[in-house]
């Protein structure tokens, strides 16, 4: 063999063994990358399950703040300010709504643990959508709350 090809050999033994471990850290750092992705989600979805129990318990505080109101006002209270403060409960309620609606969207599109939304909301969820008070905007056929009757059915339909 002649130094050329001895070089050659050596060269390409070196190179093999570069890509070896040039492969062994890609697996190592795309495993590790792997966790940190998974580790980053589950930080978003708790950042999303949070900000939306903030935006249920925020309108809810809201109608009960309302809810007050409109208990307090007694017969000598102005009929105008009596129609403000029904605008304002039913201003109130459909913010209640359409927080709900937003978590069943964000239930819906995966967004959030399944498990832990069910747990945390079905109760909730079921005595929104059965209210009396509220049954006509969970009734209709072309109701604006959607998600939420979806999930709703998704849950109870089959007790029934």
């Amino acid at each position: 063999m002649s130094p050329y090809e001895i070089a050659a050999v050596v060269l390409s033994s070196i190179a093999i063994i570069a890509t070896a471990i040039n492969i062994v850290f890609y697996f190592r750092l795309t495993r590790e990358y792997n966790g940190l992705v998974k580790e980053q989600n589950k930080i978003a979805q708790g950042q999303a399950e949070t900000s939306m129990r903030e935006l249920i318990m925020s309108a809810r505080r809201n109608v009960e703040t309302v809810s007050e109101k409109v208990a307090c006002r007694n017969e000598e209270t102005d009929d105008v300010v009596k129609t403000i403060y029904e605008q304002m409960f039913d201003s109130a309620q459909e913010d209640l709504r359409n927080a709900y609606e937003e978590a069943c969207s964000r239930y819906r599109d995966g967004k959030v643990d399944k498990e832990r939304f069910k747990r945390m909301y079905s109760t909730e969820i079921r005595r929104l959508v059965e209210d009396d008070a509220q049954k006509e905007n969970y009734d209709t056929i072309s109701t604006p709350y959607e998600c939420t009757v979806v999930v709703y059915k998704e849950w109870f339909q089959l007790e029934k």
